[in-house]
């Protein structure tokens, strides 16, 4: 389950955490210094459990004695593990001296503070063993949900509350000694087997829904409980938000859509309706300025540039027309040649075609006019010389 893994993790860290701090004390080369005196690493133990709130500190050397000379009474297991290079965290305990309940750890400490090398000893650090059932409150979910850890027998180490560590409390000799507890006690062998999992169970006429996951440090677990009352009500009100932020999300992605689309219709509406006109011939009418995004806008200019080129094509063809149509076969295109490209050239060449072929055709009628004028000339030359002829013969026979 997502949020048992995330609280055996959060502990993992803290624990982690702790074992930093300490770790950094068995690396300081005073400390396993055999000539440096008790009463000046003393000292520097007592600063460091003055920075990190530690309650007291044991410094022995390999055979196990304690540096200041004080009996202990703290497992030599954990000495043992530290001479290994291993570093170990105890059980919470209840402590007579400090009246408290604690927990304790040992990490090597390293001769010269070379991490790695030649162990010199160990060091154990005492620490208020309910810090962990602080971390357990960080933890519990809702307003009425527990986090708890168990030892590997099944006792509460750490719990959101106080009086279940205090009294010593394992679910699974409650259930053996009164018959209580039956389906949580199953759920805390499951957790002393290392197992995950989730279920529910009742207690004190309560029906709760835990979830429980092994921490990976010595034997605990941790288990994460809520009632279902409580749990149902989160339920339904993660529903309810993810439901309103959805609706709210699609909401904004609608109107987005909107004014992002009719940006995008406008301009191309525009240029529609300039397209059609153009189809039904007017080269006069305007492209309606645009302004968009650079898509749109490049499709607006381009409507706009090849009405405008059209439009200029179209009015130089009627002007060379109009002029050749009055006479003036010389006319030159008044926007310049360069204009009409791509295809337009070849309405431009057919023109110039049409130009030369009409002027070519008048010449040839110029000519054969002049050559009928002549001929009509000389037609009437002869028809008088002849009628003078004719008058000249008829005198010629009055007389």
């Amino acid at each position: 389950p997502t949020i048992a893994e995330f609280a055996s993790q959060t502990v993992r860290n803290e624990i982690s955490r702790m074992y930093q701090s300490v770790e950094i004390t068995g690396s300081i080369a005073r400390l396993s210094d055999p000539s440096i005196p008790y009463e000046e690493k003393a000292a520097i133990m007592d600063a460091l459990c003055g920075k990190h709130g530690w309650l007291y500190y044991i410094i022995r050397d390999v055979e196990g004695k304690d540096l200041s000379l004080a009996e202990s009474e703290f497992n030599e297991l954990h000495h043992s593990r530290a001479l290994s290079g291993e570093t170990t965290i105890s059980d919470v305990e209840w402590n007579d001296y400090f009246e408290v309940f604690i927990i304790f750890i040992s990490v090597p400490l390293w001769e010269d503070g070379i991490v790695g090398g030649t162990v010199a000893g160990s060091i154990t650090v005492v620490l208020d063993g309910m810090e962990m059932s602080d971390i357990m409150t960080d933890l519990a979910i809702g307003k009425n949900g527990n986090a708890f850890i168990l030892n590997g027998e099944g006792a509460c180490i750490a719990h959101t509350d106080d009086n279940m560590v205090f009294n010593f409390v394992n679910p699974i000799e409650t259930f053996e000694t009164t018959g209580k507890w039956r389906q949580l006690a199953y759920m805390c062998q499951e957790m002393l087997k290392g197992n995950t999992g989730v279920g529910p169970y009742n207690i004190d006429g309560e029906s709760r829904l835990m979830a429980y996951l092994p921490v990976e440090v010595n034997e605990w677990s941790i288990g994460i409980s809520i009632p279902y009352s409580e749990f149902l009500t989160e339920v339904w009100l993660s529903i309810i938000i993810t439901v309103i932020s959805v609706f709210i999300m699609l909401s904004v992605v609608i109107i987005i859509a909107k004014k992002i689309g009719n940006s995008l219709a406008a301009p191309i509406t525009v240029c529609i309706k300039r397209m059609q006109k153009l189809a039904e011939g007017d080269l006069s009418t305007p492209v309606e300025e645009v302004k968009t995004n650079k898509e749109t806008l490049l499709l607006a200019d381009a409507t706009k540039m090849i009405v405008e080129q059209v439009n200029r094509i179209i009015k130089d063809i009627d002007y060379l027309l109009s002029e050749m149509s009055s006479g003036n076969f010389c006319a030159e295109s008044r926007i310049g040649d360069h204009a009409y490209v791509g295809d337009f050239s070849q309405i431009l060449k057919f023109i110039k075609m049409v130009n030369v072929n009409l002027t070519q055709t008048l010449r040839e009628i110029n000519v054969g006019s002049s050559q009928v004028e002549s001929g009509a000339v000389q037609m009437a030359e002869s028809a008088q010389s002849l009628a003078e002829g004719a008058t000249e013969q008829a005198g010629s026979i009055q007389v």
